[in-house]
């Protein structure tokens, strides 16, 4: 039977470079939600000064508004998109932790099964030495 103590290995290694980059991912919708809150923060802060002072409102505010609303669309997409990447990447992961348990597994089941062959073989081993003993003392009386 063969050792998969090195396809173990590998695949814990893939596994573990996935879930790195499923952290860098988590990373990057993070800022992408932080950017996403700095324009909602701006725009609220815009239409705050805007009732304040309405006749210094200017007529740059309509532009900011429809600008800040286009970047949170952007930015809405751009989560939605991460966020599939990541679905896929952790059924991706999932899969592999799944092989990764079959091949440990079958390892134990193996190391389990080369046990027992080896105490069956040193049990017939006794067990002939004991018959030899017995034969002997037999011979001899």
């Amino acid at each position: 039977m063969a050792d998969l103590s090195s396809l173990i290995r590998l695949h814990k290694h893939e596994l573990d470079e996935k879930q790195r980059q499923i952290g860098l991912m988590y990373d990057q919708l993070q800022k992408l939600e932080d950017h996403k809150t700095r324009i909602l923060e701006r725009r609220e802060q815009e239409l705050e000064a805007a009732n304040k002072n309405p006749e210094m409102v200017s007529y740059t505010l309509a532009g900011f508004l429809d600008k800040s609303k286009h970047q949170e669309q952007e930015i809405n997409s751009h989560i939605f998109q991460m966020n599939q990447k990541i679905e896929l990447m952790r059924d991706d992961m999932l899969d592999s932790f799944a092989e990764l348990k079959k091949y440990e597994l079958t390892q134990d089941q193996r190391l389990k099964l080369e046990e027992q062959e080896r105490k069956l073989k040193e049990g017939r081993m006794f067990d002939d030495i004991s018959i030899d003993g017995y034969r002997r003392q037999q011979d001899d009386s």
